[in-house]
């Protein structure tokens, strides 16, 4: 019995020749803007970072965007920068804490 490279991957848990577990997040950084608030999340080996977006301007109900895109730690700190600089008349992107676990 032959099994293809493709599902042998998948059932040890490789996707696109990453290991599941490495995709699990375990440092967190929460930023705020006046309206938003963002979650970034890494895995343990640096490999991929996360968005979570948590709208902060509807008092009455919770809005959260979570981005599903896998990013570099390059394309997040680019995306920290728009952010920052898109948001600089209410005051930018400010750090407020790490959090750290594992999701």
């Amino acid at each position: 019995m032959e099994i293809s490279n493709e599902k042998l991957q998948k059932s040890v848990g490789i996707v696109d020749g990453v290991h599941s577990k490495s995709r699990y997040m375990q440092k967190f950084r929460l930023y705020e803007t006046r309206s938003m608030f963002y979650m970034i999340g890494r895995d343990k080996n640096r490999t991929f970072w996360r968005v979570l977006k948590i709208d902060r301007l509807e008092p009455s109900e919770l809005n959260i965007v979570e981005d599903p895109i896998l990013y570099t730690e390059t394309e997040c700190c680019d995306i920290l920068r728009c952010i920052h600089e898109g948001n600089k008349s209410t005051g930018g992107l400010k750090f407020l804490t790490n959090c750290y676990g594992i999701i």
